[in-house]
């Protein structure tokens, strides 16, 4: 479902928190990643020439399921 929707095997993060975490600005985001607050797995990597903060679709899709905390 969520690859018909994106269309992609992965996100960027900013997609990600714009459409599931919206309340948080990327910085909080960031602070609570990094603070193993939010469980989510997020992957650093050189897509399209620059280093982005990306979610692969299972990621997301194994922390939707889990209650996306």
């Amino acid at each position: 479902m969520l690859q018909k929707r994106y269309g992609s095997t992965c996100l960027p993060l900013e997609i990600v928190r714009q459409h599931y975490l919206s309340h948080l600005g990327m910085p909080s985001l960031l602070r609570a990643l990094g603070k193993g607050k939010l469980t989510l797995r997020v992957v650093k990597g050189d897509w399209g020439g620059r280093l982005q903060r990306v979610v692969y679709l299972h990621d997301l899709a194994r922390w939707l399921d889990q209650g996306g905390n």
